[in-house]
């Protein structure tokens, strides 16, 4: 047994999986190699960082009432790659690769839309005036009634460690 053997079999490494993994390499290398794969690819990122930051800032629904101001369209990215749409998405060799990111990139931005319009806006700012007087309310009567209880407490306490001459003098019951 070699070094070397002794190397991929601690990490894992198959003969069998690492010859698949060299074929699809390859197959991706072929894809990645073309150029106008690789801007309109760079292009559908970019375009998604840009809608993924108009999805962070706003939080209603009437935001995202128009589908380009959230979802990226197929002439947006041609138009990065200065290309046309027709050709770019259906006939070329990386056609098919291109559309299943340019669908992920679409998904992903759907899920994101979705995220942050169930989000639960916090703060007051948010928040009712009848649900802010009623919690103002709330607070004043549990902070009223840890008061009394605590002025009870130490009211007791004092009675209890009072020597017994000063509750004879104060007609107080022990």
């Amino acid at each position: 047994m070699s070094e070397n053997d002794f190397y991929q079999e601690f990490i894992g490494i198959d003969e069998d999986s690492s010859q698949t993994e060299q074929a699809e390499s390859s197959s991706t290398l072929l894809k990645s190699s073309h150029p106008t794969y690789l801007a309109a690819v760079q292009a559908i990122d970019k375009l998604k960082k840009e809608k993924l930051r108009y999805i962070k800032g706003h939080f209603k629904d009437s935001d995202f009432k128009a589908k380009k101001t959230y979802e990226i369209n197929r002439a947006e990215v041609a138009r990065e790659v200065d290309r046309e749409p027709g050709p770019l998405f259906n006939q070329n060799s990386f056609s098919k690769a291109l559309q299943e990111h340019f669908k992920d990139a679409n998904g992903d931005l759907e899920k994101a839309k979705i995220s942050q319009l169930e989000r639960k806006s916090n703060g007051f700012q948010n928040r009712s005036k009848t649900e802010l007087v009623k919690e103002v309310r709330k607070a004043t009567q549990e902070i009223d009634d840890l008061t009394k209880n605590n002025c009870e407490v130490l009211f007791q306490m004092m009675l209890d460690e009072l020597p017994l001459d000063v509750k004879r003098t104060l007609k107080i019951k022990a």
